[in-house]
Order: structure tokens, then sequence, then C-alpha cells
């Protein structure tokens, strides 16, 4: 820390130790939407360019072949202590032993594949979920398209020098191999990933070597460890002025909807195809009469029907889904129709400050969007314009078309005003509504305004209390409109399957009088850490004691409603975890 300047030290911690606690949101964000987040991932890489240094600097025990292979392994497993046990180190020191291994003390070549197959292996054997783990999955994939793809792509002529053809064909291989998996991980794909590499994984070598350097001399020779952390802080502040240059253009990053594993086995099972010399084989042997040389077409039948499948299993089957998505302290419901239209009520959020500078919308909201497919808001419903409801809700109207957006007619606050004059939302598609309006989603799924009639001193008071009736269904939503409560309604208005208590079951949101009127089966309330008390112990006691089954987001994590016009199942987050 003492020898480079304060960027590069975050750069070569995170690149060295894979910790990323020093580098800023901004430079994390820029690395990301360049494609070359993937550097601070302790990785084979690091093992591979670790063997390299120390294969050189111990060149001295050269003629002790045995020794030195020992040497390296040792440090080589030193190394993979330290950093962790990361699946993706762990399956490089495998494959980097039975290399050494195989060619020093066996003296034979070993095969790639099956040194990937070994490392495998071992890491499932020792820790079977390590095949859920994202850098396991990464790792390995990447490997693979190194190993299957790279050299078909080497053969390819082109008018670059050799080093430079062989880095962009290894940098377009890894993308090929692992881009489906980014998309389904992270919803977004880096478009100039492959550019970035090129530029970026040379800068990123030497830059790691010079850090391993730095880190070396300063313990004996401080002055040499100052001048090699002035050319390393150089390299450093290159690294960082090409990713946020990249990551600057508009369309260096897409928004992705992540992919099924119907579309992810399509997609790896046709690149396996055409890259494996297995499948090259089957032109020379006769499984049935006229298979032979007719390979290409099997695979294009296996392809429609597994594309086939996916239409068919993905039609909608009469079934209304309600997700009170977890998003901390705060109100988010997707409201997925049996049509396949998406309603989203609220979406959460938090005000910056100069402590947390976490966006709700753009870190929980969006993903989880993107994650469950959702690449368009049919109507989008604003209770009020609190942060806690509202904030979470710009950058998905920067990120996904909002085809209506709806907020309460009485509510013209500076919040609504400015995503009308910044573009996020047409002033033809914003619809004001008030108590008595009704709006028809589609057929059978309708939402009934039952407040507010007229503007309250308290916003809360003036937020959009909503009936959602989808044939013999009904769900309540209440926003943070605690008065309405004790407003003097008609049961029959009121009664509902479903109830999401006011205002995060803040004191004296619900009452007993309000509950039979609902008389619901079941309560949600939504709410995370907070301050406020919330919910407070006198309305959970309220709702446990007139027999309604509730759950909580801070608890149960994302609770999710399913119905097909009559009764509903409800399943939690939490439930999943413990299944």
């Amino acid at each position: 820390e003492r020898y480079v300047d304060k960027d590069s030290y975050a750069i070569a911690k995170g690149v060295i130790f894979g910790d990323t606690s020093k580098i800023s949101d901004s430079q994390y964000i820029s690395f990301e939407k360049a494609g070359i987040i993937h550097i601070f991932a302790v990785s084979g890489y690091n093992i591979w360019l670790l063997y390299y240094i120390l294969n050189h600097a111990l060149f001295f025990i050269n003629h002790h072949k045995r020794a030195k292979t020992f040497a390296i392994l040792s440090l080589l497993l030193l190394y993979t202590i330290i950093s962790g046990w990361s699946a993706s180190v762990v399956r490089a020191f495998i494959m980097a032993s039975v290399s050494l291994i195989g060619k020093i003390l066996l003296n034979r070549d070993s095969d790639k594949l099956t040194s990937l197959s070994i490392s495998c292996l071992a890491i499932l054997i020792s820790n079977p979920l390590s095949i859920m783990d994202i850098g396991f999955q990464l790792s390995f994939l990447s490997v693979l398209s190194i190993i299957l793809i790279f050299p078909k792509l080497k053969k390819i002529k082109t008018k670059l020098p050799i080093v430079a053809g062989d880095m962009l064909a290894a940098s377009i291989s890894v993308q090929i191999g692992i881009t489906p998996m980014i998309a389904y991980h992270f919803n977004t794909v880096s478009t100039l990933s492959i550019i970035s590499n090129v530029f970026i994984v040379p800068l990123v070598s030497l830059f790691t070597i010079l850090s391993i350097a730095v880190l070396t001399a300063g313990f004996v020779l401080p002055d040499l460890a100052s001048a090699i952390g002035s050319i390393a802080g150089g390299i450093g502040g290159a690294i960082l002025k090409v990713s946020e240059t990249i990551s600057s253009i508009s369309w260096a990053s897409l928004n992705m909807t992540s992919p099924s594993i119907f579309e992810m086995l399509l997609y790896y099972g046709l690149l396996l195809a055409l890259c494996s010399d297995f499948i090259h084989r089957i032109k020379t042997v006769y499984f049935i009469g006229f298979i032979k040389g007719k390979y290409k077409y099997m695979i294009a039948l296996a392809a429609a029907c597994m594309i086939m499948m996916h239409i068919i299993i993905g039609v909608p089957k009469g079934m209304l889904k309600i997700s009170f998505i977890d998003i901390g302290q705060g109100d988010s419901i997707l409201v997925s129709t049996p049509d396949g239209k998406h309603v989203l009520i609220d979406g959460g959020g938090k005000i910056e400050t100069p402590y947390s500078d976490f966006d709700i919308g753009e870190e929980v909201l969006k993903p989880y969007l993107l994650k469950h497919g959702i690449k368009k808001i049919d109507m989008m419903i604003s209770t009020h314009s609190h942060h806690d409801h509202f904030l979470g809700l710009v950058p998905v109207m920067k990120s996904f078309e909002v085809e209506k957006f709806v907020k309460p007619e009485v509510l013209q606050r500076k919040g609504y005003e400015a995503i009308i004059e910044n573009g996020l939302v047409c002033k033809e598609d914003v619809i004001n509504v008030k108590k008595g309006d009704v709006i028809k989603v589609e057929d059978d799924v309708l939402l009934y305004v039952l407040n507010p009639e007229v503007e309250s001193l308290d916003e809360n008071d003036s937020s959009l209390v909503i009936k959602l009736v989808y044939k013999d269904f009904s769900a309540l939503f209440t926003g943070d409109a605690e008065s309405f409560t004790k407003n003097d309604m008609a049961d029959y208005t009121l009664k509902s399957d479903v109830l999401k208590i006011p205002h995060h079951g803040s004191s004296g949101s619900i009452n007993d009088e309000f509950l039979k009127k609902v008389d619901p089966d079941a309560a949600v309330i939504c709410v995370g850490k907070n301050n406020f008390g919330h919910p407070s112990i006198e309305v959970v006691d309220m709702v446990e004691k007139s027999g309604i089954k509730l759950y909580r987001t801070d608890i149960d994590g994302e609770i999710i409603v399913t119905t097909a016009g009559r009764g509903f199942d409800i399943s939690t987050w939490a439930q999943h975890l413990k299944h």
C-alpha cells in the first residue's frame, strides 16, 4: 500500500487475492460493464501466472527437476489455501499438479480434458454443492471453451500477428462458452468484452507480476519496491482508464433476461456438437441406416424439438401469480396474469446517504425481473411517492418498456413530475386514478381502486388502495394507507382472500373491525430491517389472534401466491431453502 497509489492498490488487492473491498462502486460498475470483472475472481489464471513466475524464479534448481516440481507445487498449494480454496483456483491447482507430475515424474504429457475431468471430479467429491457455485461453473466453462473452441478458431487465417491472433481467439472462445451463463446469473452481457479483454488481459498480466514483485521486494528492498510500484501504478491507472472509457459507451452493456434451462441445454448441446470431434466421427458410423452424413439434420431436429417443448411448457395454464418481493424496508409486488401480462405495484427504494449508495431498484428489483424473464412491464402502479415505494421504480423505467404508469390522481408530487420531464414515461401513458375507478388488466383480471377520494395532509393516507379480483379470488393491496382501515366501508367491498397489511405493519395500521371486514385467509407484511419498530407487536398479535396466517418478507423472504381463480397456494423463499 505504501508503494502504489490508492486505486492501483485496490486493483492489486482484487487481482491477487480477490478482495474488491477497496474498489469504489463506480469503478466496480465500469469493470462490470466493460466485461472484465473476471480479473477480480481469484481464478486458474492466477495459478498459471504464478507457475510461470515460479518456474523462472527457481531456475537455479533446474537440474533437480523433482525438487523444483515439489517446490512449485508446495507454493501453489500455499497460494490456493491463502486464496480461500475457491473452486476456480482448486481446479487450476489440480490441473497444474496433474500436468507437472505427469511431465516431470512420469515423463508423459497430460491430456487437458482428462486433467479438467479429474479436477472436476475431485472438487465435487469433496463438496457436491460446488456445482451450484458460479465460480465453479464459469471456471470450468472457460477452460472447456479454450480446450474445444480455441483450436478451431486458431485455424482461421488473419492478418494479425500470431500472439495477437491467439489472444483474440482465446478471448472469443471464452466469451462463446460463458456468455449464456453470465446472462443467466447476472442478466447483463458486455458487447465489447472481447475487445476490452484483448487490451486489458496483457495489462493485467504485467500488472499482477509487478504487484507480486512489489509485495516481495517490499520486505527487503524498499527502494526497489518503490521503483517497481511507480511502474505498476501507471499500468493500474491505464487499466482503470480503459475500463472507464469502454464502459462509458452507452451500448457497452446490455440487460438480458435469464435464458431458460431448455435454451441453455440447446445452446451448449449445439456448441458441443459443433466443437466435439466425437460428433464429426458420427459421419462414418451407421447408427440407423440413414444417419450417415446426416448428423446436421439430427441436430436441427433435436433443436426444433427442444424449442417446441419450451414453447409448450411456457404456455400460461390459467394461473395468476402474486409475488411479494423481498426488497428490504419497502413495498414491491409483482402480479403476473394468466395471459402473461405483468403489473408491478411499487418498487421499494431508499434514500442515498454518505454511508450507502445502494440502489434497491438497480441492485435488487431490476435483476429480479430479468431473472424471471420479464422484458416488459404492462402496468406500473405507484401507490404514492414515498422513497420506500417509489424510488426503486426509476431504474426499472430506465431499463424496461413500461406501457402504462398508474398513480393517485390527487397526488401531483415532484417525483412524478420528474419522471415525465426526464422522459422515463410519456405523459399519454400516465393514468391518474381515484376511488371508484376500475382498471381492466385483461379478461377476468380487474383492479378496483378503493382509495384515495381526496388528498390527505399525510401522503400515506393518500396511497392507492387496490383490490385485485380474478374470478372468485381477490387480494387487497393497501400501500401505506392507515386511515383507510378506519373508514366505514361495506364488508363485501373489502372481503379478500389475501391482505397486504398497510404501512409495513406499523402501530395502528389496522384494527379488529377492519380485519373482520376483510376476513382474509392470509396476510402479508412487506418489511425489512428498520428503526421504526415495524411491524409492531400489536399488529402481529392482532393478526395471529384472528386466526389469519401471517407472512413477512423479512422472515419468509419472497412470498408467492398462485391461484386459478378459486382458492390459492402460498410458497415462500424460506420454505424453498428449508426443503
